[in-house]
């Protein structure tokens, strides 16, 4: 079980007091309980927002999290990870509530023997849910690596959110004897190049207008 305490300011320099932050943490974890497999933690959470550092003035929330770990053995023996967790804000900042809530789950494995391939193959997949003022919100996101090496490596990372937003992620690492990581500069090469080309038409266009 740990206890935590943030305090810190926040504001412009002049004749008025910054507000404050304080934030009151604690959680808790018991391994094996009820199940060899289970780590359940619990974490609870206060803060206040001090208006010109007066404690009495300000929003109060406070925050309660539960989350539990599962280790687990796959048929083929790869190991498996799944943590689900559950958290709720409730929020008073005068007289209208103002609550949260989310949920996530995320399950962890070793892909090797599905990809047919002798090194690590980290595999993860994780969905969650928040709502806040009556408005909903769900994401689902997958994540893989190859290791090919110590330093050396592929991975990436593909997220869908239900607001119709997706994003996909390419990561490459190399090491000395491997240079195809160098792919990598490839994006930002196209990048400088489009920032070049821009300035170079700005001044183009400045001189044009002062003949």
């Amino acid at each position: 079980t740990t206890v935590s305490a943030d305090v810190q300011t926040s504001g412009m320099a002049g004749p008025a007091s910054p507000d404050m932050l304080m934030v009151l943490r604690m959680d808790s974890q018991r391994r094996g309980f009820p199940l060899g497999a289970n780590n359940p933690a619990l974490g609870v959470m206060l803060a206040r927002l001090a208006q010109e550092c007066r404690p009495h003035r300000g929003p109060v929330a406070a925050g309660v999290r539960l989350q539990d770990c599962v280790r687990l053995t796959a048929p083929g023996g790869a190991p498996v990870e799944l943590d689900v967790a559950l958290g709720k804000l409730f929020c008073r900042a005068g007289l209208e509530p103002d609550d949260a809530w989310g949920a996530n789950a995320e399950l962890r494995t070793d892909a090797r023997q599905l990809l047919r391939v002798s090194n690590s193959a980290p595999l993860s997949l994780s969905g969650s849910v928040m709502s806040h003022r009556g408005e909903s919100m769900g994401a689902l996101s997958a994540a893989l690596q190859v290791q090919q090496g110590r330093r050396s490596g592929v991975g990436g990372k593909l997220q869908l959110n239900s607001r119709g937003v997706a994003s996909l992620g390419l990561q490459v690492r190399s090491d000395g004897a491997q240079w195809w990581g160098l792919v990598g500069l490839v994006p930002l090469f196209n990048l400088g190049w489009g920032m070049l080309a821009s300035v170079l038409a700005g001044g183009g266009g400045a001189a044009g207008g002062g003949e």
